[in-house]
């Protein structure tokens, strides 16, 4: 269950754009995310504000989250990339939910920066496994002590990262 769905594999580039999405509502049937897309798509300037959600966006390869405003309690990942070649850049996070701020699992050329995130939660900005990832220049508060996680023969590099925790 998606509010805003893109089947969008193929050659042509989507664009999600301006969108403002505000959902607090829990049901039977949960709304799993906000925005979920395939391939090739652009999300920008979207402002998402939700809770009882798994997570806010939803990417595969070849994908750009830019420029968005999301907030709420997710009890999943509020960004899962699910394929290569990500850029998730100059977005702002509020995550007061339990699931990571972004997951990726076996995926390589992801570019993670210039977020500003803050976790009121005892989640984790980043999770990834069996991945490469570059993660550089990005703000994030947290109350748990818990930033960014790389294993499971993951690679990459992190720099220039201000991680400030309140615990």
């Amino acid at each position: 269950n998606q509010i805003i769905r893109s089947n969008s594999d193929g050659d042509y580039v989507n664009t999600i754009e301006g969108n403002t999405i505000n959902y607090d509502h829990m049901s039977y049937e949960r709304v799993q995310y906000a925005i979920w897309t395939q391939d090739n798509t652009i999300i920008r300037n979207n402002t998402i504000s939700c809770d009882y959600l798994y997570h806010a966006i939803y990417v595969q390869s070849n994908c750009i989250v830019e420029n968005n405003e999301i907030n709420g309690d997710y009890s999943s990942d509020v960004i899962e990339i699910n394929g290569n070649d990500v850029s998730v850049y100059n977005n702002t996070i509020n995550q007061t939910g339990g699931g990571e701020v972004i997951w990726v699992d076996g995926e390589n050329g992801i570019e993670i920066y210039d977020n500003t995130v803050n976790i009121t939660s005892g989640a984790k900005f980043l999770g990834a496994t069996a991945s490469e990832v570059s993660v550089h220049h990005n703000l994030i508060q947290t109350n748990s002590g818990r930033g960014i996680e790389i294993y499971n023969q993951s690679g990459g590099d992190i720099y220039n990262n201000t991680l400030i925790s309140n615990s």
